[in-house]
């Protein structure tokens, strides 16, 4: 997923980064310092949603 995607989602460019790292395992820790918004766009992708 590109930088512009995820920023668009509302994830803060200081957590890119994180955000392209992220597992299953990671996610919901990750979802606790992001934005509701780009916490609820990530979790939608991650269970097979689109946005």
């Amino acid at each position: 997923m590109s930088d512009d995607e995820l920023l668009s989602y509302g994830v803060p460019p200081e957590w890119l980064p994180d955000v392209k790292q992220v597992t299953e395992d990671t996610l919901l820790a990750l979802a606790d310092h992001l934005p509701a918004e780009a916490t609820e766009a990530l979790l939608e992708l991650a269970t097979g949603g689109k946005r």
